[in-house]
């Protein structure tokens, strides 16, 4: 990242004014609060990725992922070249 500051600064700060802003939020203990998300681009190839950040620590809880063979979208795609 800091290559990129000295390479197009203007670039950079440029980015940084669209970028998202983030809720201040206050929890009172860990794992008081969790936050699960996927990520699904993946998908269509029966790829699935998972995790979990504690809302206190942002600590990564767990991560993980799941590769199924009987998505049918997968099936087809590979059956087909054969």
């Amino acid at each position: 990242m800091n290559a990129v500051r000295i390479i197009d600064p203007e670039g950079v700060e440029q980015r940084k004014r669209r970028r998202l802003k983030r809720i201040k939020y206050i929890t009172p203990s860990p794992n008081y609060l969790w936050h699960v998300g996927g990520w699904d681009k993946l998908a269509p190839f029966g790829i699935y990725v998972h995790g979990a950040v504690d809302g206190y620590s942002r600590r990564i809880l767990w991560a993980g992922g799941k590769f199924y063979k009987q998505n049918p979208k997968w099936w087809h795609h590979t059956s087909s070249k054969q």
